[in-house]
């Protein structure tokens, strides 16, 4: 596995069918893992996870969705980060979409500067015919092998 996109969902039925739908294609080359880890949602979004959970597992490497109570993001990410076998990490927020070609750029660009462990690009909008439609998630992708054996080494006296 390559990359893992961690989509963290809360209260977001109404969202999260088109956000996953709308990862580029173009990731996928890059044998993309997916988890959505729903926080503790009190309306349908599990509901609606499940409706697309036969085509996320047809159309990632690997798949998974889980719901717990509510942990927040810093859990999440590490819960995340112990449940990858991905070189690297990215996160989509459940009602943000990504750009075409951004995260295969950035992983372009590690994987040609290997001394770099995160990069990261800033929020965009989105047009059709001039007019804004949307915007595209701030992505901060990390070399999630270098970051965990940092924080290892930085935690292993505490």
């Amino acid at each position: 596995m390559k990359i893992l996109i961690l989509i963290t969902a809360f209260n977001v039925s109404k969202y999260i069918k088109n956000v996953v739908s709308r990862i580029p294609k173009s990731i996928l080359k890059h044998k993309v893992e997916l988890l959505i880890i729903d926080d503790g949602s009190s309306d349908s979004s599990q509901d609606r996870i499940q409706e697309i959970s036969t085509i996320c597992l047809s159309r990632f490497k690997r798949f998974e969705f889980f719901f717990q109570k509510n942990q927040g993001l810093s859990t999440n990410i590490n819960q995340a980060l112990a449940w990858s076998k991905g070189k690297y990490f990215a996160t989509l927020a459940s009602d943000d979409i990504y750009h075409p070609d951004k995260t295969c750029q950035l992983v372009d660009v590690l994987e040609e500067e290997e001394k770099k462990n995160i990069l990261g690009t800033k929020k965009s909008a989105l047009y059709k015919a001039g007019i804004a439609t949307g915007y595209a998630t701030a992505e901060v992708l990390f070399a999630a092998i270098p970051t965990i054996n940092i924080l290892k080494k930085a935690t292993a006296g505490v």
